[in-house]
């Protein structure tokens, strides 16, 4: 195996804290940094400024944070429910409830169609 198959395997084995949480976390706050950072355009030389496309390429940023962070926490709580990761802070008892379908759709229903 390469060395970055291994460090891959490692990272893997350390949870999804060091995989997703802390990257996502640090898009989500650079992403809202730079978007605050820059109300008005900023004109750097007399072609080059930063204006609204890098307000969206921020944008986009910060909902790419966001979707890892999320997801980490998805994955940090399945793992931790199918015993993969142990159990950790309040989540000491899994979720273990089901909901049937008819329920399901009758609550999605009641949200949709008002």
């Amino acid at each position: 195996m390469t060395s970055a198959i291994r460090k891959l395997i490692a990272k893997l084995d350390k949870g999804p804290r060091e995989l997703f949480f802390y990257p996502g976390l640090a898009l989500l706050l650079f992403g809202a940094v730079v978007s605050m950072l820059l109300p008005d355009p900023v004109y750097i030389t007399a072609n080059i400024s930063l204006d609204m496309h890098t307000f969206l390429v921020s944008a986009l940023i910060i909902l790419i944070g966001m979707q890892c962070v999320s997801f980490a926490v998805v994955v940090r709580r399945y793992a931790a429910a199918r015993g993969l990761l142990p159990l950790q802070g309040r989540a000491t008892v899994p979720c273990t409830y089901r909901i049937r379908p008819c329920a399901a759709r009758c609550a999605t229903d009641r949200f949709i169609w008002p």
